[in-house]
């Protein structure tokens, strides 16, 4: 469908040696899974409606399915010989970014999307675009540049009148921030409404974590958090439809990091209060996985977990203590702290059986342990972590 080239249920059914039953019904899917975004699929299989939708449903369908369809869609489209290097190269210059290839393959899949629905006759109209941008002419003059730069190379593609190329080049811009491939958006570029709702975000944020963790929040840890979530929070606010399930599985993060995931949830229930959010389920749903990922990077072990502390220690194996504080030290979710053998402790590990005045739960490995082993005390430690949180809260 994004191709366009479902010409006949019969054809398309031959083509990939699936039944017409089969075809009529993965539409009809397709149509109930549209109900309520403001698009739908056309009686001759186009998709048709809202065109910011229609792209972002595409671009968030690569996100979460990318190495499954990628492929086969750019080798299906007369579009794909468009899309040369040396476009990908010049965009990448343009829009400032380092020439890897996570971000030639976005740029790649965004502008074969463009080109297939622009040369197919869907292209955007003054009332399509969010209300997240002031006008372009208010715009710092490197982003005006950038626009005029891509004005230039549309051109080259498709006859459309000023008027049209002046919005698609606005959305452009947009996308490459609500795609995160630019987290760094200059404050002047927003309207005033979106600043005030990021605002609530910032107070919210910090709310949320002198509470969950009774401490200040640091402003470079702040500043940081905002940035890896601007972009998610952009796209889910403004134009992003809940219309590809991101295939993360909360529960096993909530196992796995427990006062992580906890936060994670805690902090968009709140905030889809403070941005009065109506369905709240999908909010968290949607938002989750962006969220999740920026607690983990930016708010280390030693911020919010209650230290877990292991005494080390191996006389016929020496040299394994180091290996295994190794193992453990690079662990998210628990704040592992290492201390000598006979100083107070919550685990020892050794290869030998060790009394003391005090009572610790001891693990004697007489070999390297496999992950299954390292599995079993890290559970046992992530246990006693959540005890002290919990203790700590109280």
């Amino acid at each position: 469908m994004l191709t366009e080239q479902v010409d006949s249920y019969e054809n398309f059914a031959d083509r990939h040696n699936i039944s017409v039953a089969a075809v009529r019904s993965a539409k009809q899917k397709i149509q109930e899974a549209f109900l309520n975004q403001d698009i739908e699929v056309s009686k001759n299989n186009r998709i048709v409606g809202n065109e910011v939708v229609v792209r972002a449903f595409f671009m968030q369908l690569m996100r979460y399915y990318h190495a499954q369809i990628e492929t086969t869609i750019i080798q299906s489209t007369p579009q794909d010989h468009l899309v040369t290097d040396q476009l990908v190269d010049k965009l990448l210059d343009i829009y400032g970014l380092t020439q890897d290839m996570t971000n030639e393959r976005v740029i790649s899949l965004q502008v074969l999307i463009w080109l297939i629905r622009v040369q197919n006759g869907h292209y955007l109209h003054d009332q399509d675009l969010p209300h997240i941008l002031v006008d372009a002419a208010d715009w710092p003059e490197a982003y005006q540049q950038l626009n005029a730069h891509l004005i230039d190379m549309m051109r080259e593609f498709v006859d459309l009148p000023e008027h049209v190329l002046r919005i698609e080049a606005q959305f452009a811009i947009l996308t490459m921030f609500t795609s995160g491939l630019v987290t760094d958006v200059p404050e002047e570029m927003l309207r005033s409404e979106v600043q005030t709702r990021l605002k609530r975000l910032t107070l919210t944020l910090r709310n949320n974590y002198e509470t969950a963790f009774q401490s200040q929040l640091p402003s470079v840890v702040e500043a940081q958090l905002l940035q890896a979530t601007l972009s998610s929070n952009l796209r889910t606010l403004y134009f992003l439809k809940d219309l590809v399930q991101s295939s993360v599985d909360i529960g096993v993060l909530e196992r796995n990091f427990p006062i992580h995931a906890k936060f994670t949830s805690d902090l968009l229930v709140t905030l889809a209060d403070v941005w009065q959010i109506e369905d709240v389920p999908k909010f968290r749903r949607v938002m989750f996985e962006d969220y999740f990922n920026a607690i983990i990077v930016h708010l280390t072990p030693a911020m919010i977990l209650p230290p877990i502390r292991v005494a080390i220690g191996f006389v016929y194996h020496p040299g394994m203590d180091e290996l295994i504080r190794q193992q453990l030290a690079n662990r998210r979710n628990i704040n592992f702290e290492f201390v000598s053998v006979g100083e107070p402790a919550d685990f020892y590990i050794s290869d030998i059986a060790i009394e003391s005045e005090y009572t610790v739960p001891g693990y004697i490995w007489n070999v390297f342990p496999d992950n299954h082993t390292i599995d079993h005390f890290v559970q046992d430690a992530m246990q006693l972590s959540i005890k002290y949180y919990q203790n700590r809260k109280r």
